[in-house]
């Protein structure tokens, strides 16, 4: 019985692992940012709230 890898060319595994690598880039990029933006939106709102 033949694997589904051995079907698989060169390209598509290549192509497969540069989304992979790029999703391990990209996702901690954007917690990070994502984080940093909410807690400047939460001093933003906490400096114009009213007295």
């Amino acid at each position: 019985m033949q694997s589904r890898l051995d079907q698989s060319s060169v390209e598509e595994l290549d192509l497969a692992l540069r989304l992979y690598r790029r999703l391990l880039f990209r996702l901690p990029t954007i917690l990070v940012l994502g984080f940093a933006g909410i807690i400047g939106v939460s001093h933003l709102s906490t400096f114009l709230s009213p007295p």
